[in-house]
């Protein structure tokens, strides 16, 4: 309720309306945004942060624990080196879709032209280098 009425009060100083909606624009985009996790869901990502072998779904877990434990979007960006709008994006999808958000989602593209045997042939190879 004191941001609110800060806020207001810090409106009634500008002269113009566009500076006003400009400015409670600018304080709207910069709130922080934290995800809130029941114990179940903080187990279930420290599980997955040690041992997915997906280090995105590591990243992401790692990331909804830190952002649950009060780090804000900007500063776990830039631990990650990605943007905010992408950190943002996995708080987002975590809420509406919980761990089915955690994996990438298929990507479109040519389809590979060795066979599944193909795949495990150079697979056992570069495992073996």
């Amino acid at each position: 309720m004191t941001k609110f009425i800060l806020l207001l009060a810090l409106t009634a100083t500008l002269s113009s309306y566009a500076k006003v909606s400009e400015f409670l624009y600018f304080c709207i985009m910069m709130q922080k945004k934290y995800v809130t996790l029941s114990e179940e869901e903080q187990k279930q990502l420290q599980d997955l942060v040690r041992n997915s072998p997906n280090h995105r779904i590591r990243q992401r877990s790692q990331a909804l624990l830190w952002s649950h434990f009060g780090k804000d979007r900007a500063t776990i960006a830039a631990l990650y080196g990605v943007r905010k709008d992408t950190v943002s994006a996995w708080l987002n999808n975590w809420a509406s879709t919980k761990v089915k958000s955690l994996p990438d989602l298929p990507r479109t593209g040519r389809p590979s032209k060795l066979s599944r045997e193909e795949k495990k042939v150079w697979s056992s190879i570069a495992s073996q280098a």
